[in-house]
């Protein structure tokens, strides 16, 4: 073992700790001086030189990720039709023909698996191989997926008869504007009509439909923009399904070295329908929504999970049937392996959705106690203001009595078994009435309600009146 493989660092309470040099922290490498620095960096050179050597002898291998490169892109269309839908102008995608790609889901399409895809691919039979079962892709296939109609006039001959350049320029595109410009413009608010429709087709074709390796306009779009493009009766599917084709075709011939043309989302949707058991040419729901619809990320990322261990699988199996010392019964033992895997991952997935159901459950429970206690603490306020208020009542009421007492003698007595409360003693009507005549304590509506008392003087008090009880009757005033 080299000398500088292990290195002495301060560890807690001033002691010394020795560890792997791969396991020091970074952050003490730069508290030394540059001549502790050097024998790591000799190292590190080391190291480097020893790799080079090893893969300039082809003892490492490196895979390299192959995808297909393609300009089709769900994200980009996803978010122009709802930038379209705020502006409330997506009525436009309708008239052009493209009304059932609106609403669709904003997701990543997966271009490892993509590869593998078109690789396997016939031209001649428009089918493509997956586990060694061939799955068909005709337009029947492009229209159930996309759920555009496979009628209205054939695009070839569209384009073999029109001009582009005077399109193009009746609708001010040419082929240097770019898809982003388009998207500014059409977001813009500036144009409507057939102005508005040519950028909108141009974006929908040239972004996700019929793509090309080309970020701008190309020519032979600039010929759709025709009148009867512009009133959606060209058969979309039909052309989608012949570029799509002829670009896969092209892609083989070039040794994938190149941009695939065409719609690469319609194979993969494709394989995830035949992947997941669903028919061939099946709708969405009888609505005839494609099947593009139906798969949101969180499915698409559990499917693809299983493709992609599936790939690595066959992989695996390929490399030891090179083997001659591998036994055949290897195969069966990695794929049930692998089965197991994929469904303890996918009752971890379901396990996860139902503990989020229930935490889903338990907040709503917790914002029902919160409202309730804000119920209850709005009606305790309430009582205690109500209280609050009585007691302010009863006060007055005994300041009032007292100070009737003090003018006229009306023999208030405390009582100490009240708590010091004032106790009005109960008296004879009649002989009040002897003293103070017919005066009596009257309370108006107002002062009745807030608890005030207002009181007539009598005209006359004799002495003999004085110190007797006063029985107190009260009415209100009108």
């Amino acid at each position: 073992m080299d000398e500088h493989s292990k290195v002495e660092i301060e560890g807690e309470n001033d002691e010394i700790v020795v560890v792997d040099e791969a396991h020091k922290p970074l952050t003490a490498y730069f508290n030394f001086y540059e001549e502790e620095k050097k024998p790591y960096f000799d190292m590190s050179v080391e190291q480097k030189q020893t790799y080079m050597d090893m893969k300039s002898q082809g003892k490492v291998k490196e895979e390299v990720k192959k995808e297909v490169s393609s300009r089709c892109s769900l994200k980009k269309l996803s978010v122009l039709f709802k930038e379209m839908q705020m502006l409330k102008i997506d009525g436009v995608v309708s008239e052009i023909g493209f009304g059932p790609l609106l609403g669709l889901k904003s997701r990543a399409i997966h271009r490892e698996i993509c590869w593998d895809l078109v690789q396997s691919f016939d031209v001649e039979s428009s089918t493509m191989e997956y586990h060694g079962h061939k799955i068909p892709i005709m337009v029947e296939d492009v229209e159930a997926i996309l759920g555009l109609k496979n009628e209205g006039v054939d695009v070839g001959k569209v384009i073999r008869k029109m001009n582009g350049k005077e399109l193009g320029l009746k609708y001010k595109i040419n082929t240097k504007t770019t898809y982003n410009e388009m998207y500014e413009e059409i977001v813009s608010g500036a144009f409507e009509g057939d102005e508005l429709k040519a950028r909108v087709l141009l974006y929908i074709v040239g972004v996700f439909l019929c793509p090309n390796a080309n970020i701008v306009a190309s020519l032979e779009h600039l010929k759709l923009l025709c009148s009867v493009g512009l009133k959606g009766k060209l058969n979309w599917c039909k052309w989608a399904h012949e570029r799509l084709i002829d670009g896969v075709s092209k892609f083989k011939f070039h040794g994938g070295n190149a941009y695939i043309t065409g719609c690469i989302a319609i194979l993969e949707v494709r394989l995830f329908d035949y992947r997941s058991g669903i028919p061939s040419r099946a709708y969405a729901d009888a609505d005839r929504i494609g099947r593009i619809h139906a798969w949101k990320n969180k499915d698409v990322r559990r499917l693809v999970f299983r493709i992609k261990g599936e790939r690595l699988t066959k992989k695996v199996n390929v490399m030891e049937s090179d083997d001659n010392s591998v036994e055949g019964t290897n195969d069966a033992k990695m794929n049930g392996f692998t089965d197991v895997i994929m469904d303890a991952f996918e009752k971890v997935f379901s396990h996860l959705n139902e503990i989020k159901v229930c935490l889903q459950v338990g907040v709503d429970r917790q914002n029902k106690i919160e409202e309730t206690l804000e119920i209850l603490k709005d009606e305790s306020k309430q009582i205690v203001d109500q209280v609050a208020g009585l007691s302010a009542n009863m006060m007055y009421m005994k300041k009032a009595l007292r100070a009737m007492d003090a003018k006229f003698g009306i023999g208030l007595e405390e009582d100490d078994s009240m708590g010091g409360k004032t106790n009005v003693h109960e008296s004879d009507p009649k002989a009040d009435d002897e003293v103070f005549g017919n005066d009596v304590i009257q309370l108006n509506d107002d002062e009745a309600d807030e608890g005030k008392m207002v009181m007539d003087a009598p005209s006359k008090v004799s002495g003999e009146g004085k110190g007797k009880r006063l029985h107190m009757r009260t009415r209100k005033m009108k």
